[in-house]
């Protein structure tokens, strides 16, 4: 059985035996995801609450609100928020984005979302929700996020290439603009997936590849620098403190 925690630079991932753990797909979306400027952050489908929390590092100026539908999930977040450094500035929403009214505009927002789609589910019925589509398809994502945004506004996503070019295809549709593709590859020509960045105003494109390993296995140069404010090295070695009450 793996590790029930996990220590970053800044905060620490407790208590991960609720859904998923933390993920490489959650790390990549939360080093590549930044707006300077933001003020208001949205993490839709925060899960263990890893990537609201690399926000409210990268953003010491926003506040952000954290969704999750699932209430034992939404428990555990709540949790790794509160025994943060950055408790004041993160709230825990438990709802269905698909449900969720916001009083105001977020600047950026970033979700990690489900995208398999008829496929064998596991054992798990908290994994099975946190990765299989159910009623959160892409548009009605998109849908949900294009009301919630200004013109400003960003939206990170990170997908399965096949889906990410799907997602990109549909938000064009309705008008709005690409602003930056990363394709992340596992080794040099193994392309895994895609983070973009969407917004609601005419822009430049910006287009990179990201390899996370080097054939030998190792993390790359480029990946280590992305996570270098985040991971720390030899993580596996460390001991898990006692647990915070």
């Amino acid at each position: 059985m793996g590790n029930s925690f996990f220590h970053f630079k800044q905060f620490s991932i407790y208590k991960q035996s609720k859904g998923l753990k933390v993920g490489t797909d959650a790390c990549v979306l939360g080093g590549l995801a930044c707006l300077p400027e933001a003020k208001s952050i949205l993490d839709i489908g925060t899960g263990s609450g890893v990537l609201a929390l690399m926000m409210a590092q990268k953003h010491p100026e926003a506040n952000i609100v954290a969704i999750e539908k699932h209430q034992d999930i939404a428990e555990q977040a709540a949790y790794n928020f509160e025994h943060s450094p950055f408790r004041d500035r993160i709230s825990m929403v438990q709802t269905n984005v698909l449900d969720f009214k916001a009083d105001y505009a977020f600047d950026l927002i970033v979700s990690n979302p489900p995208y398999f789609n008829q496929h064998l589910k596991g054992s798990e019925a908290l994994k099975n929700s946190a990765m299989h589509i159910e009623d959160l398809s892409s548009e009605a994502l998109l849908k949900t996020c294009r009301q919630i945004m200004h013109r400003n506004s960003q939206l990170w996503l990170i997908y399965p290439c096949e889906q990410a070019m799907e997602c990109q295809n549909k938000w064009l549709a309705e008008g709005g603009y690409v602003k930056a593709i990363y394709h992340i590859n596992h080794k040099k020509d193994q392309s895994i997936r895609q983070v973009v960045c969407l917004t609601l105003h005419p822009c430049q494109c910006v287009e990179d590849t990201l390899v996370l390993k080097t054939k030998e296995g190792h993390l790359t140069e480029s990946f280590r620098q992305l996570m270098q404010d985040f991971y720390l090295e030899n993580t596996d070695v460390y001991k898990a403190p006692k647990q915070p009450n």
